[in-house]
């Protein structure tokens, strides 16, 4: 299938906490991991922090000290009044965690001035406000309104899928101009439905193939990696026992994609630009916008006015729709696990698509480093070994190539995309 060189070595994969209470006990020991943290997380947080950091310069002139109390101060007030949805208590957690460590590094660095020093800015007020941050406890407010990603369905139905498929293949039968962002979108839904990715992180997606064992392999950037959210900050995804039209699914968007990136940034010559995080969600966000289109006109043609929001579909529902099918099919929690990207084994049973909403197949089988790295996986992983099944492979990425290989070539040339 191709020609690329790689064996089935196992690869090393950095470990990330076990799970968001799972912070290690300092501060200095949290700061030797920021390093391995992706950088799509650090570029969040540094922008998540400046934002918080500038809301209160805005009120007074504050020394460090001041103003990381203050800021700890509203954190600490909000999540026990229930102010903040639980999801993003952690994720305030964790910015507030990240911005005191690289403060800690900074001090350590000589970067602190005098004055902040001998105000009380030291090693000994960082590790103390870092533990403070950690041990702050959350208080859900029940009355509070659902946020709108819990309003959206959580499978993609079927008869909307045909719908969109058909409607795309009329247009270009008939000769209908189809817009960019509309090719794309159902590009995306396509693809998506197979393989079952988080949406931004197609645009960490690459492919490898290997002498020994699996032929063809999809690495996968954890779209949420830090604090034990997922198994690991890479996930690696067989493909080799897809239909071939379900590669050429995932072949067509993911290249689709990367033209755009391209086409954006040669547009954007300017020194330093780069396709960052929130060109990645204005993306996104305009995808989101063309499939929204799509359903209310689906739900023009049955007769229908859609007047409630959880009757529709999102991008992500294609993901929730991926698990169900992985569910019934009898897939393994740890191996649904290792294939969607989750720190643990019930994540997609507690909060992704119900098992009777699956309807198709799923072929993507995780590797066994992948399914490693999901909490409490020993056992499971021992009984694969001792019954030696073949199915899943050890990996080493630092002896694979990049999918840039002939097989990759033929593909721009069958007219699969046109470039």
């Amino acid at each position: 299938m191709c020609s690329c060189f790689a064996c089935g070595l196992r690869v090393v994969v950095v470990s990330s906490f076990e799970n968001p209470n799972s912070y290690p006990k300092t501060l200095k020991e949290y700061t030797s991991r920021i390093e391995d943290f992706p950088y799509s997380t650090k570029t969040k947080y540094d922008i998540e922090l400046k934002q918080k950091i500038d809301k209160h310069l805005d009120s007074s002139e504050l020394d460090l000290k001041m103003l990381y109390e203050n800021i700890y101060s509203e954190f600490k007030t909000k999540s026990e009044n229930g102010y903040y949805a639980e999801s993003t208590f952690r994720t305030y957690r964790a910015y507030l965690v990240y911005g005191i460590g690289l403060k800690l590094n900074e001090l350590n660095n000589g970067s602190i001035n005098d004055e902040d020093i001998d105000a009380g800015f030291d090693e000994y007020f960082l590790e103390e406000l870092y533990l403070r941050i950690i041990n702050t406890k959350y208080t859900a407010n029940k009355d509070k309104p659902k946020r709108t990603s819990e309003l959206k369905t959580k499978y993609f139905e079927r008869t909307f899928y045909n719908y969109l498929v058909r409607e795309f293949e009329h247009k270009n039968e008939s000769n209908t101009r189809v817009s960019e962002f509309d090719r794309m979108m159902v590009a995306f839904v396509d693809a998506n439905l197979v393989v079952g990715l988080r949406p931004v992180e197609w645009f960490s997606v690459s492919f490898c193939c290997a002498v020994k064992g699996p032929k063809l392999i999809m690495i996968v950037e954890n779209g949420k990696a830090t604090h034990g959210r997922a198994n690991g900050l890479k996930r690696y995804l067989i493909l080799d026992d897809l239909k071939h039209e379900d590669q050429e699914k995932i072949y067509l968007y993911w290249n689709l994609l990367n033209r755009y990136v391209r086409k954006v940034s040669s547009l954007n010559k300017s020194s330093g630009y780069t396709f960052g995080w929130d060109e990645k969600q204005t993306f996104i966000k305009i995808l989101q916008e063309r499939l929204r289109l799509s359903y209310i006109n689906y739900f023009k043609l049955r007769g229908k006015v859609l007047t409630n929001e959880d009757q529709r579909p999102t991008l992500y529902s294609t993901r929730h729709q991926c698990i169900a099918n992985a569910k019934v099919k009898g897939i393994d929690k740890f191996v649904i696990a290792g294939a969607f990207g989750h720190a643990g084994k019930d994540t997609a049973s507690n909060f992704y698509g119900r098992k009777w909403r699956g309807h198709s197949g799923f072929s993507i089988k995780p590797t066994l480093d992948s399914i490693e790295n999901v909490n409490g996986s020993h056992e499971f992983v021992k009984t694969l070994l001792a019954n030696n099944l073949d199915t899943f492979y050890y990996f080493d990425l630092n002896i694979a190539n990049e999918f840039n290989t002939d097989y990759y070539k033929d593909e721009l040339k069958s007219g699969l995309v046109i470039d």
